[in-house]
């Protein structure tokens, strides 16, 4: 962002750059951030889970049919959209200005 700035000092520059500023980075950024911190903890305490039961049942862990824990892989999928798109319009804006 701050190349733009100095590439383009023009007032629609600066004020399309204070609408991402606190549109995007200060919020939608910043919350990605969260969102991912929040399913990498679910991941690893899942992954406990999983090596707890290994270890607490070693022979059984080879017979025993795991559920697919669908609900995070969905939250994960619609995670890596939201955040795509975040990155598109991102690189788009950035694209218009540079």
């Amino acid at each position: 962002m701050e190349e733009v700035k100095q590439r383009n000092n023009r007032p629609d520059v600066e004020a399309g750059l204070e609408h991402f500023q606190v549109r995007y980075v200060s919020h939608q950024f910043i919350r990605q951030h969260e969102v991912i911190d929040e399913l990498r903890h679910e991941v690893k305490a899942h992954e406990k889970e999983l090596e707890k039961e290994a270890k607490d049942n070693p022979v059984a862990v080879d017979h025993r049919h795991f559920t697919d824990h669908s609900g995070l892989r969905d939250r994960v999928e619609i995670f890596e959209k939201i955040y795509m798109e975040l990155k598109s319009d991102f690189y788009r804006w950035v694209a218009k200005w540079v």
